[in-house]
């Protein structure tokens, strides 16, 4: 889990498997290790991108820069819970402190978007949060890959060079490459890398509805 792994951990491998040779075919496998990193950087709140901000509500949805992912959201007191956001008015949720992803859930920048509900006891209903100041656990998307010692962000590199394989052999219509064994070690490699960064299940809270609420979707 400590090692760190560079760009040309993976590129060495696609291109001995592909025998790449010619400079534009490295420039394409490149960029498509930098794609499917990107894509594989968004499936979990790995290590290397975790980061923590501290926005105050402002009764209005919220963005979160270079943000993947959110993995929770806690106020001064209490944290709040993750829900869908047209869930927000079901009954069982009344008095919850809450918060869901934005619809959409990037705005024209790629920020993550992002509301956080108070309950009104006044109303009767719950509203977008306004002066509380939050604490909002997420992953960022990591840098850009392009030069050979450029550092992954992923703590095995099997699936990411599985993954490019596979892409360039369709990109290429590389018939000469024999992909079924590719394939096959696509889901196990999946599953190992996954196996690395295990999510630690917060306590959730279970209620008398049948609902469970958790911090955020991972969770």
């Amino acid at each position: 889990m400590n090692a760190i792994f560079t760009v040309a951990d993976v590129l060495n491998p696609v291109q001995r498997a592909l025998r790449l040779t010619n400079a534009d075919d490295l420039t394409l496998a490149t960029q498509r290790i930098d794609h499917w990193h990107r894509m594989l950087c968004d499936l979990s709140d790995w290590p290397a991108l975790r980061a923590v901000a501290t926005p105050a509500t402002t009764g209005v949805t919220l963005a979160l820069p270079n943000a993947a992912g959110i993995v929770s959201v806690y106020g001064p007191v209490v944290p709040y819970w993750f829900v869908d956001r047209g869930d927000v008015p079901a009954s069982d949720l009344l008095y919850r402190t809450l918060w869901s992803l934005g619809v959409p859930s990037r705005n024209g920048n790629g920020d993550l978007l992002f509301d956080v509900w108070d309950f009104n006891a006044d109303t009767g209903a719950h509203a977008a949060s306004t002066g509380i100041s939050l604490s909002v656990v997420y992953w960022t998307r990591p840098s850009a890959l392009s030069s050979g010692t450029d550092k992954l962000a992923l703590p095995s590199t099997r699936a990411l060079i599985v993954r490019t394989i596979l892409d360039l052999v369709g990109l290429m219509d590389r018939k000469d490459v024999d992909v079924q064994s590719w394939r096959a070690e696509l889901d196990p490699a999946m599953a190992e890398l996954l196996t690395l960064n295990p999510v630690s299940q917060s306590m959730p809270l279970r209620m008398a509805s049948g609902r469970t609420l958790t911090r955020g979707p991972l969770r």
